[in-house]
C-alpha cells in the first residue's frame, strides 16, 4: 500500500495545530516562547472540541478531539456531523504527522505511525468519515466521496462505508478464478456489490482517481509513496511525472499490503527516511 502520510504543510507556531501531513519543527537553536496550554489551543479552533484526555507516556498528552463539519460541503446549511480524531501531543516545537488508516479510529494507546516515530513528532489520527461514530445520522451515502477538503462522518455497519467508496470512486482489484470454479463455495465474494446493501446505488466514477493521478504527475510535490511488490494495489499505483516535484516512489520487494519504509532495501529506506526528516525540518 502507499504510505498514508505523504506531504508537508508549513505552519507558523502561532497558528496552532492545523491539519496537514507533516508540519516542520521549529528551527534548531531558535529561542521559543512558552507554550500556551495545548488543550485551550485545540478548543479555540472553529468546530473543534475535546471529548476526552487520556493517560499518556511522560512528556506527551493524549487527546480525543471531535471536529464538526458539513455533511455536504457544497451546501453547509444542510446539516453537520462530528469526525473523531486523536491527538498525541509532545510539543509545538516538534513536527506534526497527520495519519489516516482509512478505517476506524486507532484504539491502541501505544500506537504511533512510522513517520511519527521517525521524526519523533506529534500525531493527529483521523477516523475515516462514515466509519463507527464519525458520520451523520441518518446516513446519506451520496455525500460519501473524496471531494471534501477539510479533515478527511454514526452508521449501522462500518464496512459498508469502505466498500461503498471502493465501488464508486476508489476502485478495487478483480480476480480471475476459472481454475477454482468447482471449488468456490461463495462465488463473487471479492465483488464490492456483495458487501453493499442492494438499496444503496453503486455507480463507479472512473474520472475521480484518474484526476488525482494527473495531479500527482503534473502538479504533485513533496510526495512519498511506498508500495509492496506483492500487493494487488500496486498494479494501479500512482505514477510520478514531469511535473512531480520532490516526489519519490519506492517498492518494497516481497512485501504485501503492509509495506513500510522499514520494508525497503537499505539504500531506499535510508533515502526515504532522509527525505521525510528533511520535510520535517530536521
Amino acid at each position: 500500500m502507499a504510505l498514508p502520510v505523504l506531504g508537508l504543510l508549513t505552519v507558523p507556531l502561532a497558528a496552532g495545530p492545523l491539519p496537514g501531513a507533516v508540519t516542520p519543527a521549529a528551527a534548531a537553536g531558535v529561542e521559543q516562547a512558552p507554550e500556551r496550554d495545548i488543550r485551550a489551543r485545540i478548543e479555540s479552533l472553529p468546530g473543534m472540541r475535546v471529548t476526552a484526555e487520556k493517560p499518556a507516556a511522560p512528556g506527551r498528552r493524549d487527546f480525543e478531539p471531535a471536529y464538526r463539519q458539513p455533511v455536504d460541503h457544497r451546501h453547509p446549511e444542510r446539516g453537520t456531523f462530528e469526525q473523531r480524531l486523536r491527538l498525541l501531543h509532545k510539543s509545538t516545537h516538534r513536527p506534526t504527522v497527520l495519519y489516516t488508516s482509512g478505517y476506524g479510529l486507532v484504539s491502541n494507546p501505544d500506537f504511533r505511525s512510522e513517520p511519527t516515530q521517525l521524526v519523533d513528532g506529534n500525531e493527529i489520527v483521523t477516523e475515516q468519515r462514515y466509519f463507527d461514530e464519525s458520520g451523520p445520522n441518518p446516513v446519506d451515502w451520496s455525500k460519501l466521496d473524496i471531494r471534501p477538503r477539510e479533515l478527511h462522518g454514526r452508521h449501522a455497519q462500518a464496512p459498508d462505508a469502505y466498500f461503498y467508496q471502493l465501488g464508486t470512486q476508489l476502485g478495487y482489484p478483480q480476480y480471475s478464478t476459472p481454475h477454482l470454479t468447482d471449488l468456490l463455495r461463495h462465488p463473487g465474494v471479492q465483488d464490492v456489490r456483495t458487501y453493499v446493501p442492494r438499496d444503496i446505488p453503486l455507480r463507479f466514477q472512473p474520472h475521480t482517481m484518474a484526476d488525482i493521478d494527473r495531479w500527482v504527475r503534473h502538479d504533485g510535490s513533496q510526495l512519498l509513496f511506498v508500495y509492496g511488490e506483492n500487493d494487488v494495489a500496486t498494479a494501479e499505483r500512482f505514477r510520478l511525472g514531469r511535473g512531480s516535484r520532490d516526489a519519490h516512489l519506492y517498492v518494497a520487494p516481497d512485501t504485501n499490503h503492509r509495506a513500510r519504509i522499514e520494508s525497503l532495501p537499505t539504500k531506499d529506506s535510508a533515502a526515504a527516511k532522509a527525505t521525510l526528516r528533511r520535510w520535517a525540518g530536521q
